[in-house]
């Protein structure tokens, strides 16, 4: 027995409990006075916003509780996400108004600031009570060690591939922001999944180069394999004016970082935050902005589009951004970030609009991902089929009448109220949690992680976080066909075995 441990998790327990209670009666009180000073009709908003906002921040009473939070944990990125695009935006709406709401759905935040609750509560059900642990505890240990000449000849293959694919995106005219929707009704969504392989590569070689370093390592080839392919990358993507990728691109090495390291410094974090929320939103945005009001997507071949074109409209850019004083391109910025995650005017409009006038989905929105899942259109034939896009856009009131551009995604949480109500809600939310705790558990763990672990969980992180629509997961389950393969092949190498005997014996 050791009453000193006993006395310190038992202490952390009732501050995880405290935490959780003092931020429920906060929020609650802060709503009530707020509410009813400004306006009474919209206590009914703030009060849930209140609830669901202390219910973001459970995941994070929880890691204290037990010693340790983990800022790449689902429950901590769903909480994060969840309290932005869903009770922030509400308020933001309501602080500054929508730009454009043909949906009148505002009135129905408090309902679906109700649902966002139901369905969080449910996700963490399914996440710290479901059987993710047990199942993933089944499943056969990931490889620890890598072989280093598969390792480098899997690195080289997976970078040439999708490098390739990534050309021939150039190629068809799906290159810049705005086009994507329209290429992937030209040719199948394979190109997009072998152009993957580049963000692969760029995984392996920033965990492998990472690794090399915790254990003392001299490692300059991976180091100099690590940055060449994220200087590429970036390259790549910042012209798009497309920000996922450049996101995807930037979160690879400080995933990998945080988990073979096992430590990132808080000014590494700092400073990706305001890159983040000063220009891959504010700035990438303005500048597609520029891009589109420069191109024709009707009349012209938008990768033909001369590099003079896309440097007047990054001028445009920095000139409509250096207009704005330091406070102004301020609050611009964290403006532009909780638009653009906001999940909330969607959801709503979702609600206010289903069954009547339009039914209930009964599952049809599923189908994208069956068929996301299904081989290349170049092996067999299958329908087209999307989630969301410009048609729900529109039949929702959440775009212009006259933008025939702006796809949408209905969010995972929105498709499955689309698909079956509240039961499809807490159901499908449930099930989605238990599932992040089989991948967290497989890959991750209690225990210092494999760096074969780190790479898969870090595209687990990277399609979690999108919350488009569950066709998102057949993307990664593709990639995971190829990933864990190759993995288990570069883990039983020869050079891997002897690590193996050095590290046991």
């Amino acid at each position: 027995m050791d009453p000193a441990g006993n006395a310190l998790r038992s202490s952390r327990v009732a501050l995880g409990r405290i935490g959780v209670l003092a931020s429920v009666v906060s929020c609650a009180a802060l709503a009530l006075v707020y509410g009813a000073v400004t306006e009474p009709s919209e206590i009914a908003l703030w009060l849930t916003a209140a609830v669901t906002a202390a219910l973001t921040f459970l995941p994070v009473a929880i890691g204290l509780a037990r010693g340790r939070v983990d800022i790449f944990e689902p429950p901590v990125l769903l909480g994060l996400f969840f309290f932005i695009g869903y009770p922030l935006a509400a308020v933001m709406e309501l602080a500054f108004g929508q730009e454009f709401d043909a949906s009148r759905s505002v009135a129905w935040f408090p309902i679906t600031l109700a649902v966002a609750a139901l369905g969080l509560g449910a996700w963490f059900l399914g996440y710290y009570l479901g059987p993710g642990a047990r199942i993933a505890s089944a499943l056969p240990s990931l490889p620890r060690r890598w072989d280093t000449q598969r390792a480098m000849v899997v690195v080289g293959g997976l970078a040439l591939a999708g490098w390739a694919a990534q050309l021939l995106v150039i190629v068809r005219g799906g290159y810049l922001h705005g086009f994507r929707t329209q290429v992937g009704l030209q040719f199948s969504t394979a190109v997009a999944w072998v152009g993957q392989f580049a963000l692969v590569a760029l995984a392996c070689a920033a965990a492998r180069y990472f690794a090399d370093v915790r254990r003392g390592r001299s490692s300059s080839g991976w180091r100099a394999a690590f940055l060449a392919l994220l200087v590429l990358e970036l390259a790549y993507t910042v012209p798009t004016g497309t920000r996922q990728p450049l996101l995807m691109a930037l979160a690879i090495p400080l995933i990998g970082a945080y988990y073979v390291l096992g430590r990132v410094r808080w000014s590494t974090l700092v400073a990706l935050v305001l890159v983040v929320g000063l220009f891959v939103f504010p700035a990438e945005n303005a500048y597609r902005m520029a891009v589109s009001e420069s191109v024709d997507i009707n009349n012209a071949h938008p990768s033909f589009t001369s590099v003079q074109t896309l440097r007047r409209a990054a001028e445009a850019a920095m000139t409509q951004l250096g207009s704005l004083s330091g406070v102004g391109y301020a609050v611009a910025s964290f403006r532009t970030v909780v638009e653009r995650l906001n999940m909330v005017g969607i959801v709503s409009a979702i609600v206010r609009w289903t069954p009547s006038p339009w039914p209930f989905d009964l599952g049809r929105s599923l189908e994208a991902f069956v068929v996301s899942l299904a081989p290349p259109r170049f092996v067999m034939q299958k329908p087209v089929s999307e989630v969301g896009g410009v048609e729900f856009a529109h039949r929702y009131g959440l775009i212009q009448p006259a933008d025939t551009i702006t796809s949408v995604g209905p969010t995972r949480l929105g498709e499955m109220y689309q698909d079956f109500w509240l039961g499809g809600v807490l159901a499908g939310m449930w099930a989605e949690g238990m599932l992040s705790r089989v991948c967290y558990a497989w890959c991750i763990g209690r225990a210092a992680p494999s760096i074969s672990g780190v790479v898969l969980y870090t595209f687990f992180v990277l399609t979690f976080v999108q919350f488009n629509a569950f066709a998102d997961y057949a993307l990664m389950l593709k990639l995971y066909v190829v990933m864990i393969v190759v993995l288990f092949w570069v883990g039983a190498g020869p050079r891997a075995a002897r690590d193996r005997v050095a590290r046991d014996g």
